[in-house]
């Protein structure tokens, strides 16, 4: 700092809109982004917007703001939650000591409007994604000055899945680091000759949860990356996961279907049994029961390999597309809906 002439109790100095030195107050130092948003809304006037109006606002300057800020710094939940709650309380009209009236939850207005949501943002899970991409142009060898100079830094030639940091490394690069869980979701390895690919660290497989109605017509399904090397573990985390879904979804009765016979005897074992199973299942198997469990009815039933090609083509297609997540089975055209063509048993 001397060599440079600057002096050391120098603070408060922004650089490109962003603070150039961290305090140990974190959110001290990005407590601009609340002021920001306050004098925002302050000028926005309830009586003069629209039903259809407010949420336009709100995604294009409310929970916009913190957006430049969350492409390099995780931002504290404290931080994310009061502009959350700023937002939140705008949309149920709390203004001048009005507190309104909230008749959904936040977590039901983030959804997306095929699922009864506004889609709106949560801050801390957007910081989340928006660091990701950092991660994501590592994995894709992207050619930008940051990423060269991150994998000349700190990666030397490893990839960032097996990178760690260091208490004296960077912030920058400790919340990329943070990210790889999330990058894990949703990277694919692409197979060519496999040289370079290993079948038991590499994600290169999808679990897929298909959902069909009381008439047996397919409605959605629900994509997500399955990182294990053991086939029966993997049949009961997608069963897991369907029963987890349902929940979400706010189903009461589920028939399970599954084409391994050994999954669906081990998910068919009462409580005193899982404790007999194979140690590498035990939990899942266990989850598997904690869900189930809050259903009004529920089976789990083995059915042959050939009539469950759905699901297989839909995995197939997500690892080939890199699509992961929900998927409307009931309407959705493109790729999707020709690889599903010519099932049968459905």
């Amino acid at each position: 700092m001397q060599e440079l002439g600057l002096n050391n109790t120098i603070e408060h100095i922004n650089y490109l809109g962003l603070p150039l030195f961290r305090s140990c107050q974190k959110n001290v130092d990005f407590n601009f982004i609340l002021d920001n948003l306050i004098s925002k809304h302050h000028g926005w006037k309830l009586k003069s917007l629209s039903k259809a109006g407010r949420p336009t606002l709100i995604k294009s300057v409310g929970l916009a703001l913190p957006i430049y800020t969350m492409q390099t710094t995780m931002l504290s939940k404290k931080l994310t939650s009061k502009v959350d709650g700023m937002v939140r309380d705008f949309w149920w009209g709390c203004e001048q000591g009005n507190r309104g009236t909230y008749l959904k939850a936040w977590d039901h207005l983030c959804l997306p409007k095929s699922r009864g949501g506004l889609s709106f943002c949560k801050s801390s899970e957007m910081d989340q994604v928006l660091l990701a991409k950092w991660g994501w142009a590592l994995l894709n060898e992207d050619k930008s000055l940051c990423c060269k100079v991150l994998r000349a830094k700190y990666m030397r030639g490893k990839e960032i899945f097996q990178c760690s940091f260091r208490s004296s490394d960077s912030w920058f690069w400790e919340n990329v680091v943070h990210t790889k869980d999330i990058l894990r979701k949703g990277a694919c390895r692409l197979i060519s000759n496999g040289k370079d690919t290993s079948i038991w660290d590499d994600p290169w497989s999808a679990g897929v949860v298909v959902f069909r109605n009381e008439d047996g017509k397919f409605t959605n399904c629900f994509t997500f990356r399955l990182v294990v090397s053991e086939p029966l573990l993997g049949e009961i985390m997608v069963l897991c996961k369907g029963a987890e879904e349902a929940l979400k979804l706010g189903y009461s009765k589920m028939i399970f279907q599954n084409d391994s016979s050994t999954a669906t005897a081990a998910l068919k074992s009462n409580r005193q049994e899982v404790g007999s199973l194979h140690h590498n299942i035990q939990e899942q198997v266990a989850a598997f029961r904690y869900y189930v469990d809050q259903l009004e009815l529920w089976e789990v039933s083995w059915i042959p390999r050939n009539c469950n090609g759905v699901a297989h083509s839909v995995a197939k297609w997500a690892n080939q597309n890199n699509q992961f997540g929900w998927i409307d089975l009931s309407s959705e055209n493109g790729t999707l809906p020709p690889a599903l063509a010519g099932m049968e048993c459905l």
